[in-house]
């Protein structure tokens, strides 16, 4: 059940990166009704749900995303690869302000991602988490604020991405795409 959901999972992001969300949608919301992986106890559907909820998010619909991540997000972090945990918590922090313009609550989902990467030293986590911290300050129109939080992030000792590799949950949200929202 374990290594068929983290299949199931994988291919559906693939699904989703190559364009094919509703594909993904559907692969997803049928492995988590499979009986087969749903097993007492066991951690198996995780990686569906954190999956499932970044697609249902990409589709736009943002209060079942929210749902689908919130009911798995304590366990998150102890079952999935960083890319999982990333697309989660963006997503999630993302819905929220859907439903929360005033963004209380994805400040919140945004800040337990961060401390959960600085505690498990997951810089990757930590990098993104911070720039989406960044964007959200700059869509309310708070330069200040992005602009002290950038300087916090470049305070950090990040280690570079490899030249030339993209990672699923950076998408295109990395250095370059951030100081050019600063700028």
């Amino acid at each position: 059940a374990f290594s068929g959901a983290y299949s199931t999972s994988l291919l559906a992001y693939a699904h989703i990166l190559d364009g094919h969300l509703d594909q993904a949608i559907t692969r997803l919301h049928s492995a988590l009704n499979d009986e087969y992986l749903n097993v007492q106890g066991s951690f198996a559907s995780v990686s569906l749900s954190a999956v499932y909820g970044f697609a249902l998010y990409e589709s736009g619909n943002f209060a079942d995303a929210e749902s689908q991540l919130r009911d798995s997000l304590d366990i998150l972090p102890q079952t999935l690869p960083v890319d999982w945990l990333i697309s989660a918590f963006l997503s999630l922090a993302r819905a929220a302000v859907q439903s929360e313009p005033d963004g209380g609550d994805s400040q919140e989902i945004l800040d337990n991602g961060e401390r959960l990467g600085l505690i498990n030293r997951i810089p990757r986590l930590v990098r993104a988490i911070r720039y989406e911290k960044i964007r959200l300050a700059l869509t309310r129109g708070n330069c200040r604020e992005a602009r002290n939080l950038f300087r916090v992030l470049t305070e950090f000792p990040f280690e570079k991405l490899p030249q030339g590799w993209t990672h699923f949950a950076e998408g295109c949200d990395d250095d370059f795409v951030c100081q050019t929202r600063l700028d």
